[in-house]
């Protein structure tokens, strides 16, 4: 059963966890205002972001009245309330310039701006008042990016890119005291992609206030590099959406649902056993890392098919892994019905016996997390996935399932794939990406810390992954695409934030089994 999909009121979601493409918000906007007197809505937002403004400022110890502020205008609503904010600010005691970068600005936000004494400037670069502008740089306390909004495509122009590259160049030779608020999103984001075409011409917020809802480009990379904390100002919104969001953000009210409780009468086989396809000569580690893991997921019991020359090693550091090989007593493992999930992939390899294992752990139509060298596998047409799969792939995998499949940005790549396999897709990154068939929006976990780029990270997580599936199928839970893209949000989140508590002590020091002990 996929998640429900009808009004707002169907999906229980804090609108800073969500991000709804630009078409919803434009309809919810539409239809919000009907009932509004004019200018009541962007009234709302400039409130909201005048006042997060402030209370940036004070949490650094910086009083608004006296605070030096520059803001940055566009052509479009954006920048309306971006001026009423500005005026506000100065009336509150600010310091206020306000630079119009567009050939023309909000009619009536500039003249609210120019009645509360913000000092207007017009034109690039070259205009000496511009210049003078610039200077203040130097001792700015908040820039305000409001010169592109969700309407807005591509990167800044030239003209916008040449002043806030010159403010921002002159705060950071000054000490770096100036503070970055983008208004609603970072201009030069694409607000359903979160793609930014030109690195050198796009806004890096500290903070971006964001109107009504969160947006798709805050919670998928690159744009959510560049959008700092982000808060939601309620101005009504979230009840006329008539549409699911697009992204979004795990919690930790997803791992709890994941984690089966134990009923008093249990045994380890009812919990489920997983079973991990893993590991060779050359890679050794691999199978230990992602069995080490399988401890830890909730199955009964971990079953590890890997080489003879792993088995006694892997016995000593965990005796409590059942180890052996892919015949047992002449059998194969797969005659074993108390498996009730696989993993299969980390450092296995990708000669005709691991294609061989892989087709026939696939044959049994079990749910399976494919990582690693099954992805290469399966990439290369011998096996097929199921409806009961997971694919775990980082972006180079990504592009050997589908060649060209990330072009259009993350978010659009996990789709593709969707699309291709029919199954669970966890897309591993610093912002991992999960999506599934019939699923309406990509669950995404932003919780990982960079020390977590370290080998065996990912086989850490296909052993967990693969273990709370095996628990999650034992105790009769559903295991259609849409329940197990959720599961797979759980384990990548618990995986993320196991790390980016041990990241505190250790910091870059961090290692694939340290996450294991973190579990």
């Amino acid at each position: 059963m996929s998640e429900p999909v009808g009004s707002s009121a169907d999906w229980p979601v804090d609108p800073a966890s969500a991000g709804w493409p630009v078409a919803a918000i434009r309809a919810a906007e539409a239809a919000l205002m009907l009932g509004l007197p004019e200018g009541a809505l962007m009234a709302r937002a400039a409130q909201g972001l005048a006042d997060r403004c402030e209370a940036l400022l004070r949490g650094v110890g910086r009083p608004v009245a006296g605070a030096q502020v520059v803001a940055l205008i566009g052509a479009g609503n954006n920048g309306g309330d971006t001026l009423h904010a500005a005026a506000q600010l100065t009336r509150r005691g600010a310091q206020v310039t306000a630079r119009l970068l567009a050939d023309r600005s909000h009619p009536e936000g500039l003249a609210a701006a120019r009645a509360a004494g913000v000092h207007v400037v017009r034109g690039g670069i070259a205009d000496p008042d511009a210049d003078a502008a610039d200077a203040r740089g130097r001792t700015c306390d908040l820039l305000l990016d409001g010169i592109l909004g969700i309407g807005g495509r591509g990167p800044l122009s030239p003209v916008a890119a040449d002043v806030y590259g010159a403010i921002r160049t002159a705060a950071q030779a000054a000490g770096g005291r100036m503070l970055t608020v983008a208004v609603d999103l970072p201009s030069g984001v694409n607000p359903d992609t979160g793609i930014v075409e030109d690195p050198a011409r796009v806004i890096h917020a500290d903070l971006t206030v964001t109107f009504g809802c969160g947006k798709p480009c805050l919670f998928v990379d690159p744009g959510a590099r560049y959008a700092g904390r982000v808060e939601v100002v309620d101005i009504g919104l979230m009840s006329h959406l008539r549409s699911p969001p697009t992204v979004r953000r795990v919690s930790i009210a997803e791992q709890a649902a994941a984690q089966v409780p134990l009923a008093g009468e249990t045994s380890k086989y009812r919990r489920g056993v997983v079973a991990i396809l893993a590991g060779s000569a050359r890679y050794p580690g691999a199978a230990v890392l992602a069995l080490g893991a399988a401890r830890r997921g909730g199955a009964g019991m971990v079953r590890g098919v890997i080489p003879r020359e792993l088995r006694a090693p892997l016995a000593i550091r965990y005796p409590e892994i059942v180890t052996g090989g892919w015949r047992e007593r002449g059998a194969p493992v797969l005659s074993d019905s108390r498996v009730r999930a696989w993993g299969c992939g980390p450092g296995l390899g990708t000669g005709r016996r691991a294609r061989a294992q892989i087709g026939a752990v696939l044959a049994t139509g079990l749910p399976v997390v494919l990582d690693a060298d099954a992805l290469t596998v399966l990439a290369g047409g011998g096996v097929s996935a199921h409806r009961y799969c997971i694919l775990t792939p980082h972006e180079g995998e990504a592009e050997r399932l589908r060649p060209a499949a990330l072009a259009d940005g993350r978010l659009a790549g996990l789709a593709v794939l969707v699309d291709r396999y029919q199954c669970t897709v966890l897309l591993k990154g610093h912002r991992t990406l999960i999506g599934a068939p019939g699923l309406p929006w990509a669950w995404v976990v932003d919780r990982a810390p960079a020390a977590l780029a370290t080998a065996g990270s990912g086989d850490v997580l296909t052993g967990l992954l693969a273990s709370m599936l095996a628990a999650h199928s034992g105790a009769g839970r559903p295991v259609d695409p849409a329940h197990l893209a959720r599961l797979a949000a759980a384990a990548a989140y618990w995986h993320a934030t196991s790390a980016e508590a041990l990241a505190v002590r250790l910091g870059s020091g961090l290692t694939a089994g340290d996450v294991i002990d973190g579990l």
